[in-house]
């Protein structure tokens, strides 16, 4: 019996619903009740349709006009940010190289200082070894001279 009452109480709920309508006045819909009367007034004849489908909304120029130039706004607002990101990624590229530049050249640097200590060591290694073999071959000409005198 609930089932019924339920199912009943349904039928009478959406069976007395309204159904939506729509008023054309002449050729075209009428854009509110205010254009619904003058147009009553003058004519005496106002069409009354009514539309099953809520899809098919009759929307005034004004209203087409206006939905056009919005979606111009928005794509002309898409291609400025798309614009802005590439700038700015272009721009990040560019400062990361001018980044990576400057570290090989400091690390370029370093290397070249490092490498002309290791060399400048290295020289005067060299001298001292040569001066360490003039002294000491000094040193056994001095002694095997005096060995010859003795």
């Amino acid at each position: 019996m609930k089932y019924i009452n339920l199912l009943v109480f349904c039928f009478l709920f959406f069976g007395c619903s309204k159904t939506a309508a729509l008023y054309w006045c002449g050729d075209h819909a009428c854009r509110s009740v205010a254009e619904k009367n003058t147009y009553f007034k003058k004519t005496m004849t106002v069409e009354i349709k009514k539309s099953d489908q809520f899809d098919k909304i009759i929307k005034s120029d004004l209203e087409i006009i206006k939905e056009q130039t919005n979606l111009e706004d928005k794509k002309r607002n898409v291609r400025r940010k798309t614009f802005v990101k590439r700038n700015k990624s272009s721009k990040k590229r560019v400062i990361k190289n001018e980044k990576k530049l400057a570290k090989q050249a400091r690390m370029n640097k370093l290397k070249k200082i490092k490498n002309e200590k290791k060399n400048s060591s290295k020289i005067s290694f060299c001298k001292e070894k040569k001066k360490d073999l003039r002294l000491k071959n000094n040193m056994e000409r001095k002694i095997h001279r005096r060995n010859m005198l003795l």
